[in-house]
Formats: structure tokens, C-alpha cells, sequence
């Protein structure tokens, strides 16, 4: 009978992370907590409620540790009144989650995306449902939808440029604001600031991501070995997600996105067409006066305090926000 104990001291961890090492993987920054088997045979971590770096010596292959370390974290967890558990593996690992009532969201080729317990991604995505039809009134199978996906830190000329365009093409568009709170303007602030700037379009409708989309919390690179592949795994799964989840559910039949410039958007941006196809609609970045307007641009702007210049390239709304702040700090 093997004994799990909780790693608390130093030591542990040390000899856990270096375990770990033997098997590829990286103990990664955001754990917080570490479970372990006699010596550290076998190991699992969570990160809140993301299960990860599931190990096993492969002495011991045959003796079910895998399974016994994650039934033991769901019971941890459940006492603690958390039902919902998320983990990215290996592809290869997948059957063993599985067979612990795991449901597989998507996969490929190197990472399995599974979720355990209640609410899961179908409820996430029925409640965005109601939402629409509750506001339009009307059945999302008998609509045309059109679908955009934006941080909106904060939300742009070229951001409102976008989602107009898709508005005249479609009966409606979601706008899907990521609700990761990871930007210099949190979602409150995004999320009203986009509803103010797209409240003139009747037929648009600003809902949160939820964190099944663009939500990189949720994907741990413990086991992939560069940046570059954590970075195309995650731009993967973001996309399959969509297409497999999000467009069915909701009846969306064409994604918006704008070019981009910076490497890894270029690049998120050739997942989406690959995994999308006909169905996502690249549009050249909008420009006023020979400038590329862009959020990151009005981030700068206001981090170096000329918010009279950071008003030019955002809505009416926002740039009456922006100035009533600007006359505050005076």
C-alpha cells in the first residue's frame, strides 16, 4: 500500500522537481500544491484546479500510481467544495484520465486537453447561448452569426473598424472579450468600454471569453520543450477549441481577425486559418492617417501621459472616458 503525502518542505519539492527532470518535465512557477509517493516514484501538482506534472517511475508502470495520485487530488479537492478540474498531458496519457471520468475537449498531435466534473465547456457555452437569443430574441440556428475575439486593451478605432465590418455581413456578431485579467485595463474596464463603443451596432453583442478561450492560465507547458512548440500546442488548441465547441454550439459561421505584426500573432494567426479555413476572415489592420492603429500603440500613448493623442486613435465612448480621466489628474 503506497502512501500520498503532501509536499511542504523544500526538500520535497527539490526532490520532486528533480524527478521530474528525469522525465522531461518542468515544475512550473504557478503550482501550488505538490503531491508525492514514497520517495518520489510518482508525483502530481495542481495549479489551482489544473492538474499538472503527472509522473510515474517506470519501474512502477504496472502499479496504477497515475490513477490512485489523481483520484486523490479530485477527493482533495472536492472537499474543498471545487468540482471542476482542467489538465493538459500527453496525447499518450490520455486513456488514463479517461478512465478517471476525464472528458477529452480537444487534442492533437502532442497535447490532450481534458476536464473533469461540473460546469463544464457546454455549459459555458449554453450560457452565452441564452444570452444571445435572450437579447435578440430569436433562434441561433436560423441566424447568420459572425464571430470576433478581442482583448481590447482597451478597445480601438481598429478593433470598432472590424467589428462594424462583420456587423453588415451578418444578422449578429459576438464579440468574445478575453476575460483573462492580464492587461493594463482589467475586464470590467474592457468589458464596459467595448459595450459603449459597439452599443450604436443593434445587432452586436459583447459577451466574456470564458476560459476556454485565449486563456493561456489554462495551459500549462510542463512538457513541451520550447517556447516556440508551447506556443504552437497553445495556438492549436485555442483554435480547435473554437471550431469544435464554440461554432457549432452558437451557429457561427465566420471568425474576424485582423493582420498582425509581432511574431507570435502572425503565427497564432496561420493556426487559425489552418484550423479554420474558409471559416475565419483575415482584414488588413485599419489605419488613420497612414497609421496602423493598434491597442498597443494607445497603451503607449498613455503610458507616456499624451492622452490627447491616445484619444485619436479610440471610439466616441472611450474618448470621452480617456478625457474625463486626463482632467481628473491635472
Amino acid at each position: 500500500m503506497y502512501i500520498i503525502k503532501k509536499a511542504i518542505l523544500d526538500s520535497e519539492k527539490q526532490k520532486v522537481k528533480a524527478f521530474l527532470e528525469t522525465k522531461g518535465l518542468k515544475y512550473e512557477n504557478d503550482i501550488t500544491e505538490t503531491y508525492y509517493i514514497d520517495g518520489v516514484i510518482a508525483t502530481v501538482s495542481l495549479a489551482n484546479n489544473i492538474i499538472k506534472c503527472l509522473a510515474v517511475d517506470d519501474t512502477y508502470a504496472n502499479e496504477n500510481l497515475a490513477s490512485q495520485l489523481i483520484d486523490y487530488v479530485i477527493k482533495e479537492m472536492q472537499a474543498r467544495g471545487i468540482y471542476h478540474l482542467l489538465v493538459y498531458t500527453k496525447a499518450e496519457y490520455e486513456a488514463v484520465f479517461n478512465s478517471m471520468n476525464f472528458k477529452t475537449i480537444v487534442k492533437t498531435d502532442k497535447v490532450s486537453f481534458m476536464e473533469f466534473g461540473d460546469p463544464d465547456i457546454n455549459d459555458a457555452i449554453v450560457k452565452i447561448k441564452n444570452q444571445v437569443q435572450n437579447q435578440f430574441q430569436a433562434d441561433l440556428s436560423l441566424l447568420d452569426i459572425g464571430a470576433v475575439v478581442a482583448n481590447c486593451n482597451p478597445i480601438t478605432d481598429g478593433h470598432l473598424s472590424l467589428i462594424e465590418m462583420a456587423s453588415k455581413l451578418h444578422d449578429v456578431v459576438i464579440l468574445f472579450l478575453v476575460e483573462e485579467d492580464n492587461s493594463m485595463f482589467t475586464f470590467q474596464e474592457r468589458l464596459t468600454l467595448a459595450y459603449l463603443a459597439t452599443k450604436p451596432l443593434c445587432n452586436v453583442i459583447v459577451v466574456p471569453s470564458t476560459n476556454y478561450i485565449v486563456s493561456k492560465l489554462t495551459f500549462p507547458g510542463y512538457f513541451l520543450k520550447s517556447l516556440e512548440e508551447k506556443e504552437m500546442q497553445y495556438s492549436k488548441v485555442d483554435a480547435m477549441i473554437f471550431k469544435k465547441h464554440f461554432m457549432p454550439m452558437l451557429n457561427i459561421n465566420k471568425r474576424y481577425i485582423g493582420t498582425e505584426t509581432k511574431d507570435y500573432m502572425c503565427a497564432y494567426n496561420r493556426v487559425l486559418k489552418e484550423v479554420l479555413q474558409e471559416k475565419v476572415v483575415e482584414v488588413e489592420r485599419y489605419k488613420k492617417d497612414e497609421t496602423t492603429i493598434s491597442a498597443s500603440l494607445v497603451r503607449k500613448l498613455i503610458e507616456e501621459g499624451k492622452i490627447s493623442e491616445a484619444v485619436e486613435y479610440v471610439p466616441i465612448a472611450t474618448k470621452a472616458i480617456f478625457q474625463m480621466i486626463a482632467r481628473s489628474k491635472r
